[in-house]
């Protein structure tokens, strides 16, 4: 049995994925430490894919995305090292049919392309996705692979450890859905601020951008990243939730 392997990392969590065709099979994740050489990260792959019961040599081809350029160089020692099969790492240069309106599409981030494509090719429509991770990230894409734009603005855990940063009497709070809107005690003041907060401006993205692309007709919303299930339970305008849009787009890719 042979599988694709791919990789997204991020700045907060890598996420890998093992893949039998469009099949995944299995997915695992580990914290982006940066500090990790390329022996251990490889002990870690090693050891989650002992426990799934599949053998490295089984790996046919690995594509992977990252917006961490220290771990980059890492998994390339990986894969280089590791691994006898192919690999690549995406970018905005990557020839994948997406058309960009930008002199120089390598400054778009390997995650937007990977959710580009992966958006493009699922559900072959007009689209806005947002990735809720450490940054949220708003972009639409054509059903004709037309990659419009995006607006990138602080994930709920930055801006929640920035806010604790500078104001000495307010503490870190667990992100989850809030008890009301408006809060009687701090935490849940802090916690209806951060969510609340957060879904008003993807709403409010999403309403402006439908009224500016009014030419594009039936634009469906797709959710994806690590906080994506807190906000689709508040808010409106998310109209499908797809937890693993960008490692799914990689393993597109990797079938190409």
């Amino acid at each position: 049995m042979k599988y694709n392997l791919v990789f997204d990392i991020g700045n907060t969590n890598i996420v890998a994925g093992f893949y039998e065709g469009k099949t995944l099979k299995h997915t695992f994740r580990f914290d982006s430490d940066r500090k990790k050489t390329a022996d251990e990260f490889n002990s870690l792959i090693f050891g989650f894919a002992n426990e799934l019961g599949i053998s490295l040599k089984d790996v046919s081809k690995i594509v992977a995305c990252s917006v961490v350029p220290t771990l980059t160089r890492t998994f390339e020692q990986v894969f280089f090292q590791y691994f006898t099969c192919p690999y690549k790492f995406i970018d905005g240069l990557t020839p994948l049919g997406i058309t960009y309106f930008t002199d120089d599409p390598s400054f778009i981030g390997a995650d937007l392309v990977a959710n580009a494509y992966g958006v493009w090719k699922k559900y072959q429509s007009n689209c806005i996705v947002i990735d809720i991770g450490t940054a949220t990230t708003i972009q639409l894409v054509d059903k004709n692979g037309s990659y419009l734009g995006v607006s990138i603005l602080p994930g709920m855990k930055s801006s929640a450890t920035s806010l604790f940063k500078q104001a000495s009497q307010l503490f870190d709070v667990k992100l989850e859905t809030p008890k009301m809107l408006l809060g009687n005690n701090t935490q849940d003041a802090l916690l209806s601020g951060l969510v609340y907060g957060h879904v008003f401006i993807v709403d409010g993205f999403v309403s402006r951008i439908k009224k500016e692309y009014d030419n594009l007709k039936d634009i469906k919303v797709i959710a994806t990243g690590g906080l994506a299930s807190l906000l689709n339970q508040l808010t409106q305008s998310i109209d499908i939730m797809d937890i693993n849009l960008t490692i799914d787009a990689l393993n597109l890719i990797a079938l190409l």
